[in-house]
């Protein structure tokens, strides 16, 4: 009886002591990593992923109707949460260019700008490898309207 209570003893101390060796020797693999970064040392940028051209059509508040039309993306500036997004028509020809800022790795806003005509945008949307949406305020001459273009596809 001694003897098997001596055995289970030092089974359950040696079972106790390699479980907190298991649960202490346990590190996180990856880092917490500032938005538009990734990777294991935080040294990937998100944004190179989504430069492409991403295709779908949209809509506005006021019933038109945008078929076939584009977001580009590209690189601007070093700065891993910006890039470069040109919203192009139906033939490729480009309607407005705008920095947008990463909110997340995979939402965005729309730099606020004012072009040439005195019209003034804002905006935000969403982008994966995938697909990509965005939702645009032009504000001019008290007018106000909202294009949306919702599951553009790469």
């Amino acid at each position: 009886m001694k003897k098997a209570r001596f055995i289970i003893t030092a089974s359950m101390v040696a079972l106790m002591g390699l479980s907190a060796f298991t649960f202490s020797s346990c590190t996180k693999d990856d880092q917490e990593c500032a938005v538009g970064l990734e990777g294991k040392n935080c040294d990937q940028q998100v944004r190179t992923k989504y430069y492409n051209t991403y295709r779908g059509n949209g809509t506005d508040n006021q019933g038109n109707t945008y078929t076939n039309w584009a977001m580009d993306f590209s690189q601007e500036g070093t700065d891993a949460t910006k890039m470069r997004m040109r919203l192009l028509d139906d033939a490729d020809d480009p309607v407005i260019s705008a920095v947008v800022t990463l909110q997340t790795n995979t939402t965005f806003t729309v730099n606020q700008f004012t072009n040439n005509q005195g019209l003034t945008y804002s905006g935000n949307g969403s982008i994966d490898e995938n697909t990509a949406s965005l939702t645009l305020r032009e504000e001019g001459s008290g007018d106000i309207v909202t294009y949306t273009f919702s599951n553009m596809n790469r």
